[in-house]
């Protein structure tokens, strides 16, 4: 929901003629925050800095 927030945002601002909309990227990556690595435990990833 945060893409399309922003997205309205800049529509937004490109329709004040403040930014050119044609030229917004949006990129994901391929992560996973809400999972912990391979090598911990669930409890050692909550516990990790």
């Amino acid at each position: 929901m945060e893409d399309s927030g922003i997205l309205e945002a800049l529509t937004r601002l490109g329709q004040a003629g403040r930014v050119d909309s044609n030229r917004v990227l949006i990129r994901r990556s391929a992560s996973n925050y809400t999972e912990q690595s391979r090598s911990m435990t669930a409890v050692q990833s909550m516990n990790s800095g």
